[in-house]
């Protein structure tokens, strides 16, 4: 007896323990509502973050509750201290939790696109008993130039504990977040010594729409030239367009390009995109050979010049000194000719 008395103060100990962690008897175990994980877009979100992005931007959000086993009620809220503008930052997308079937037991309070939405988890239908997660996904929008403020309330029953996660999305930046950088060329190779050729960078972010004001920076390797300064700016279509000065010797040129917004955590780089400079080979000059010539037979004759080619350059002198000699060789046969008479 004496001994039984001993342990009783022991058995009470334990039976305080047991209502602590079951609660009174035939009562439902209540379920933790702490927050898991939250994520956008695939990335944590820590508590009191603030993320960058633009007008017009969205992503997927997802918040994760974790609970104790029990077959509690579990309550998510999500919502958004901006202005109403008649826009929803959140749409619904689905709600999960390990009890049974996708969505098999929750209920959207507020509308499926709202600026408050509320997921609740009821007592599972399926006859399982536990309820250790609930996993909610939404679809946030940017959908103001402004700063938006989101609040994930859980709950794990109403008047219940409950936890807090809070954070702010900054709308107001120019251009979305960048994820493709591409580099073309107007064609597959540049003639040397000239401007004829371009190089276009286009910018886009992860739903393949363009990026206008980023900042974009190009390379190129080899002796050419960019006769754009760094960095240049895309237009609305999400491109700029840079021309190049060839150099005036055949070589491999290799374009390398970045681009970089406020919204961009880091610069994001495009494919090299290579380029072979040619050149034109110098044209030869050729100097053409004269026709050659075929002797042809025949007689051999003097020159046709009438003084069987003894008139010098002089020649049209000759007759005036030969008919002065015939005169005086007239007059002196004269003279010789009346001596004899006269004799």
């Amino acid at each position: 007896m004496k001994f039984t008395w001993k342990l009783l103060p022991l058995v009470a100990l334990l039976a305080v323990g047991l209502f602590a962690l079951g609660g009174a008897p035939g009562s439902t175990p209540q379920v933790a509502a702490d927050i898991g994980t939250v994520t956008l877009g695939g990335s944590a979100v820590a508590d009191g973050a603030t993320i960058t992005a633009a007008d017009g931007d969205s992503s997927t959000l997802r918040v994760v509750m974790d609970a104790s086993p029990g077959d509690g009620i579990a309550s998510v809220e999500i919502s958004s201290s901006s202005p109403d503008d008649g826009t929803a930052e959140f749409t619904f997308v689905s709600c999960d939790d390990d009890s049974g079937p996708a969505g098999d037991d929750c209920a959207v309070s507020g509308g499926n696109s709202s600026d408050d939405i509320t997921v609740d988890d009821g007592p599972d239908t399926n006859g399982t008993s536990g309820l250790t997660r609930v996993d909610v996904t939404v679809d946030v929008s940017c959908n103001e130039d402004a700063a938006i403020t989101v609040t994930i309330e859980t709950t794990d029953a109403p008047g219940g504990a409950h936890d807090t996660h809070e954070f702010e999305i900054d709308c107001s930046l120019t251009g979305g977040v960048i994820t493709s950088v591409v580099t073309t060329t107007s064609a597959t190779s540049f003639a040397c010594n000239s401007i004829t050729g371009t190089v276009t960078v286009t910018v886009k972010d992860s739903g393949g729409d363009p990026i206008q004001g980023a900042s974009v920076n190009l390379t190129a390797t080899g002796s050419g030239t960019i006769l754009e300064t760094m960095p240049q700016t895309t237009s609305a279509a999400g491109t700029i367009v840079f021309h190049y000065y060839a150099p005036a010797t055949a070589q491999s040129v290799e374009f390398g390009a970045n681009a970089d917004n406020d919204a961009t955590a880091a610069a994001v780089a495009a494919t090299p995109k290579t380029v072979a400079v040619t050149c034109a080979a110098a044209a030869t000059a050729t100097v053409p050979l004269p026709a050659p010539t075929t002797a042809t037979g025949g007689t051999v004759r003097a020159p046709a010049t009438g003084d069987g080619g003894l008139a010098g350059d002089n020649g049209a002198n000759w007759t005036i000194y030969a008919a002065l000699l015939l005169t005086l060789g007239g007059l002196a046969g004269g003279v010789a000719v009346a001596k004899r008479i006269r004799a």
